[in-house]
């Protein structure tokens, strides 16, 4: 909201599908998973930890000067346990 208000044009996108999104209150612009990273200089993903390796295939295709920002937080209860992180690898490698 607060990049919006500031003049910046935001998209979200669902993993699920845009049409999880209708019916919501949105300050950004609706868009398909594949076309939130066209146009960008900032990508942030906020996802369950468990979903990460499915939209490897989008990020793959993000732009090298574009910022990846994660504020993804990894939850077991949520996510189920994640061998690696649960052994101690630092939950930011696991996700790169």
């Amino acid at each position: 909201k607060k990049l919006v208000e500031n003049g910046h044009n935001v998209k979200i996108a669902e993993t699920r599908g845009i049409e999880h999104l209708e019916g919501r209150e949105l300050d950004a612009t609706p868009v398909n998973l594949e076309d939130v990273i066209t146009n960008i200089d900032v990508l942030i993903i906020s996802l369950p930890s468990i979903v990460m390796p499915s939209i490897r295939n989008i990020v793959d295709k993000v732009g090298e000067e574009v910022i990846v920002v994660d504020t993804s937080n990894y939850y077991p209860f949520r996510d189920n346990k994640i061998e690696e992180i649960e052994n101690g690898m630092v939950e930011s490698v696991w996700v790169s």
